[in-house]
């Protein structure tokens, strides 16, 4: 994830206690110290104080979400790309969002100008400003308020769909085989609770495995090129350690750079069986569990191996200094431009799936568009070659179209 949009985006409760003043605090206190010293030396006066409120019996469940997202209702008939130069319906004039950092804006900015050609029918009057947020997305949503098409977190698109804030694109996407063929993960990568298809994924950062493929080839490493076939951790950690320079007691290069928050997550053997078959004992506490645990830990006590960063700190690998680093693929556009590098799959436990997070950026179409049609036909024209080959030159997100890989 993008560093300027790393900060998770917390609301503030306004029922909880804690938001009581020091001085209402201190004002109770001060009543009800006074009323105790009353109570020393003078008789109560008054009715005696009403019962204590008891808790209600039955715990008061929320109302259910609304069904799935609505489906825009008789939509005209349109082309399965968005790439074809005759209109395929009246000239109209529709608003995109979105927000990001500057190089991700200048693509979207040049996108927009190619899509004037592409699709001249549509006119796009797009914001593109990083002032935009999550949080006012949201409430002009509940307002039926805001742009044709948006960026959506990812985050967000569960909660978004079960509200009804987005048109669904079911329809749209079963009718475009072109689209599943060339980007399947784009309707699928993020969906509604039933499975509703109510944005597309037009690309996203993934964790990986970003290395030195000079380092690599001079010690006799070699890279896995597919995500399917990854290192296993015993293999990663054997060629970290193949990587180190070492004279004199003296690391003059460490073979990863890796941040605990990214690596160990996921490394730590993802697994469903919290329980053993007679449901009483835990299997967490195990010892091939706890050694695995303790292997992850001693990247970062073990010198010989990693060279610790505690945040994105890529100067060690972008100055040679490491031969690995594990991150996101966003991190290449801080790379030294002159370091030959490559990026792998995170490295899997023997006998399973290599584990790796994704951060889409998806693009919706919110419920109220007046003009659906051309709004989807903007939205499909985002994963275009085109636009997909835009937003590839930002070195921020992998794209979703497989040929643009």
């Amino acid at each position: 994830m993008r560093p300027e949009n790393r900060a998770l985006r917390k609301r503030p409760s306004t029922a909880s206690p804690a938001g009581l003043s020091r001085r209402a605090l201190l004002r109770a206190g001060l009543i009800a110290g006074s009323g105790l010293l009353a109570a020393c030396t003078l008789e109560r006066a008054g009715p005696e104080l009403p019962p204590v409120t008891l808790p209600p019996v039955e715990v008061v469940q929320p109302p259910p979400l609304p069904t799935s997202t609505p489906e825009p209702t008789a939509p005209r008939p349109t082309a399965a790309s968005a790439s074809v130069s005759a209109p395929q319906s009246p000239a109209v004039t529709i608003h995109f969002e979105t927000w990001g950092p500057r190089v991700l804006l200048n693509a979207f900015s040049e996108i927009a100008q190619e899509s004037r050609e592409a699709i001249p029918w549509v006119t796009v009057q797009a914001r593109l400003d990083n002032a935009l947020s999550s949080d006012g997305l949201r409430t002009r949503l509940r307002n039926d308020e805001g742009p044709d098409v948006t960026r959506v977190e990812p985050e967000d698109v569960f909660d978004f769909t079960a509200a009804g804030f987005l048109h669904g694109l079911g329809a749209r996407v079963s009718g475009d085989p072109e689209l599943r063929e060339a980007a399947p993960a784009a309707p699928a990568a993020r969906t509604g609770a039933g499975g509703e298809i109510s944005t597309l994924s037009i690309g996203a950062t993934h964790q990986c495995v970003l290395y030195n493929a000079q380092h690599l080839e001079s010690v006799g490493v070699t890279a896995p090129m597919s995500w399917q076939s990854p290192w296993t951790v015993r293999e990663f950690e054997e060629s970290a350690q193949r990587l180190v320079i070492a004279n004199n007691q003296r690391v003059e290069r460490f073979g990863l750079t890796a941040i605990p928050a990214y690596a160990r997550p996921v490394l730590a053997e993802k697994s469903d069986d919290w329980l053993a078959s007679d449901q009483r004992a835990s299997t967490l506490s195990t010892p091939q569990r706890r050694e695995r645990l303790q292997r992850l830990t001693d990247w970062q006590t073990n010198l010989a191996i990693e060279l610790p960063t505690a945040y994105r700190f890529v100067a060690p690998f972008s100055g040679g200094l490491a031969s690995m680093h594990i991150d996101h693929t966003d991190v290449g556009r801080w790379v030294r431009a002159s370091v030959p590098w490559g990026v792998a799959p995170l490295p899997a436990w023997e006998g399973r799936e290599s584990l790796t997070e994704a951060s889409e950026l998806c693009v919706a179409i919110p419920a109220y568009s007046t003009e659906p049609d051309a709004a989807w036909t903007f939205a499909r024209f985002l994963l275009d070659a085109p636009a997909q080959r835009a937003l590839a030159r930002t070195n921020l997100l992998t794209p979703t179209r497989l040929e643009t890989l």
